[in-house]
């Protein structure tokens, strides 16, 4: 199960607004740079980062990214479609060549600072402890979404 609130619109740029207050059920997690940004591979971000992978038989958290990310847009755009956005959730089938991708949709929350991590319980956990393939619920303060065209 995931939750959203307060979604909210930026004015600085009209092609994009923000969901803001995501939080994600227990995913997976992939590509983990929590500890230092992510500087090597092809496409470093200079960012930390992680992938979370969320199986496409979640429905109900699918839905959840879809209606929040619509009902941002529409406060900025009152008349676009879902089909005109961009909300940064992808689909694991286009990374077939990754092992724990296909099956699964991704989204890939980024930050210019360090994160910090919390336990169940929310004592602080050492970043140490948490590796890809681990299970974790995720909470993001914003994700971008954008429009792709202009509605008729």
């Amino acid at each position: 199960m995931a939750t959203v609130s307060n979604p909210s619109t930026s004015t600085k740029k009209e092609s994009k607004g923000y969901v803001r207050d995501l939080v994600t059920g227990i995913h997976r997690l992939a590509f983990l740079h929590l500890k230092t940004p992510n500087e090597g591979g092809k496409f470093p971000s200079h960012k930390f980062e992680v992938h979370v992978l969320i199986e496409k038989t979640d429905t109900v958290t699918n839905q959840l990214l879809k209606k929040s990310a619509l009902a941002a847009a529409l406060q900025l755009w009152p008349s676009v479609k879902y089909a005109d956005l961009s909300v940064g959730v992808r689909d694991g089938d286009e990374k077939a060549n990754l092992d724990g991708f296909p099956g699964h949709w991704f989204i890939n929350p980024k930050s210019k600072n360090e994160v910090p991590v919390f336990g169940p319980a929310r004592e602080p956990l050492l970043v140490d402890a948490i590796r890809s393939g681990d299970y974790a619920r995720v909470c993001t303060r914003r994700a971008r979404i954008r429009k792709t065209s202009t509605p008729n």
